[in-house]
């Protein structure tokens, strides 16, 4: 089995801070995959900002994939972070997702020769079929929503191919009712932590500046 690692890096206040929202909608949906949940083996979720040190530590195994969740708050400790487990464990998969990440990313993958993987917009169909090809390929031709680095060359790809937008949330498993977050309880118990619902998704205007 292959080893993932989800890194979303939330803003803890006192006590308090969110479920991994992106990480958790993201394994449930791959878990609801049999061949995939029996082909990956999840690690618990990085879930808050910390230092450098104490984010690392959680790493308690070679990862087969690193996935980041990226935003403003987040950035620069999603990089460091990749950067260092690249540098130990250069075989291990990259993934940057989320706000920070540019759809055409060519010059971020320029600035940041680490990441192996952009998934622009939403991300569970792509990341779906990227950890099924990731089974017995680095070769991500035709995955949708896609940026990645070539296996052979280096080079940067970005795939054109785009899923047919849906806004039914209904078809994606919930990752509070499949469980994935239920060891958080007893494994953080100095922790209050707050659910994040989401009820829609896109936005309805086509804004010029975005």
């Amino acid at each position: 089995m292959k080893t993932v690692y989800f890194n979303e890096y939330n803003v803890r206040m006192g006590n308090a801070t969110y479920f991994p929202l992106v990480s958790g909608i993201l394994r449930a949906m791959v878990e609801s995959v049999p061949r995939l949940r029996d082909a990956y083996h999840f690690k618990p979720f990085i879930f808050h900002l910390d230092s450098a040190d104490n984010v690392l530590a959680c790493y308690d195994e070679a990862p087969d994939v690193a996935c980041f969740s990226v935003a403003m708050w987040n950035e620069q400790l999603s990089l460091h972070i990749a950067r260092t487990l690249k540098e130990r464990w250069p075989e291990c998969l990259i993934v940057f997702g989320g706000p920070q990440l540019p759809h055409y990313p060519e010059d971020y993958f320029a600035e940041h020769p680490f990441i192996d993987v952009g998934v622009r917009a939403e991300g569970e169909e792509a990341f779906l079929q990227l950890l099924d090809r990731f089974t017995d390929s680095r070769d991500f031709a035709g995955v949708p929503n896609v940026s990645y680095r070539d296996p052979e060359t280096g080079a940067f790809r970005h795939n054109t191919e785009t899923p047919e937008f849906d806004r039914d949330m209904l078809k994606y498993p919930s990752p509070y009712l499949a469980g994935v977050y239920d060891y958080m309880f007893e494994a953080h118990l100095d922790i209050d932590f707050q659910a994040i619902i989401e009820t829609n998704r896109g936005c309805p205007f086509l804004c010029t500046f975005c």
